[in-house]
């Protein structure tokens, strides 16, 4: 009977703390779908040249261990500031690798983007309002692959519809 109110009150924490993570960051943390990953590899490996790739808001981790395990040259990171999703993504990573990904507890809205890199994510429309912000006052130059919400204000070098069932897409900026 302890063992299960023990349960019980840690289901609870776990699910109180995603709940103000979402309340507090404006986003849930969101699983991309089969379907995003692998057309998101494969306009990664079109446009996203040959060097590290970083998944801002990389929420549960899926995404960015996808992309490790289809580009296994490269190093994969994923940054996520919700706690319970980030430690999950920890967890998984330590128990089952690979070992081309690591993950980082950031706030991907004030990490500095560095020029030449590749970066994929899948943000909110308010986030990808800052991220287009961002991108302009650092000057950023590097790709970036973003899934279902566009850049504000800036034309993709490539729009990928998803043959899911909301026909998503998949935008690939380049900035030079």
């Amino acid at each position: 009977m302890i063992l299960l109110v023990i349960l019980v009150f840690l289901l609870f924490l776990i699910a109180g703390s995603v709940i103000l993570a979402t309340l507090r960051l404006s986003i849930p943390p969101m699983p991309s779908n089969r379907m995003m990953r692998a057309q998101a590899g494969a306009l990664l490996r079109d446009y996203g040249g040959t060097g590290p790739v970083t998944d801002l808001g990389s929420g549960w981790g899926g995404f960015a261990r996808s992309l490790a395990l289809a580009f296994p040259d490269r190093q994969v990171r994923g940054m996520e500031l919700s706690l319970v999703p980030f430690f999950c993504s920890r967890a998984v990573c330590a128990l089952a690798g690979p070992g081309n990904l690591s993950f980082a507890r950031k706030n991907v809205l004030k990490e500095p983007l560095v020029s030449g890199s590749t970066y994929v994510c899948y943000l909110s429309t308010m986030h990808m309002t800052r991220l287009s912000r961002k991108i302009t006052d650092e000057g950023f130059t590097g790709t970036i692959i973003s899934l279902v919400f566009a850049l504000h204000g800036v034309q993709p070098e490539v729009s990928s519809e998803i043959d899911d069932f909301y026909r998503s897409r998949i935008y690939v900026y380049r900035f030079d």
